[in-house]
């Protein structure tokens, strides 16, 4: 249980955060850490996945960790699409974008897997429209 990070294309530029069952703030700082890791390695943007489809519900203290989060995020990390956030992490999220306003302005919520891979499709082809 806890927090797995993976690429979700061959490619590299979608990088796909899995919540399993309960999991820590601890967990949440070395994702936090490992992400940024990750992302610094690749000279584009990146889109990141938080599947929280198989999550239970956020740990105490987990606010605190979105100031840290605001400070690490890498300069090509783009969109955030959170996956099934549920009702609980829904409210984090509005409180999320008070807390770590850069963060949050490329955030969106969806209910599938299939809906965050096009929303990014989607996203990115616009991109590719305005050049």
């Amino acid at each position: 249980m806890g927090i797995h990070l993976a690429w979700d294309d061959d490619a590299k530029t979608i990088l796909c955060h899995t919540y399993e069952g309960n999991w820590t703030v601890d967990d949440l700082y070395n994702a936090i850490d490992q992400s940024a890791r990750w992302l610094r390695e690749r000279d584009y943007p990146v889109d990141l996945i938080i599947d929280m489809r198989t999550s239970a519900s956020p740990p105490p203290g987990v606010l605190s960790v979105y100031h840290y989060a605001e400070k690490k995020a890498p300069p090509n990390q783009r969109l955030v699409v959170m996956v099934q956030v549920g009702v609980v992490m829904n409210a984090f999220n509005r409180v999320i974008k008070m807390i770590a306003p850069t963060i949050s302005e490329q955030r969106f919520q969806v209910e599938t897997m299939e809906e965050a891979r096009a929303l990014i499709a989607e996203y990115r082809a616009g991109l590719v429209a305005s050049d």
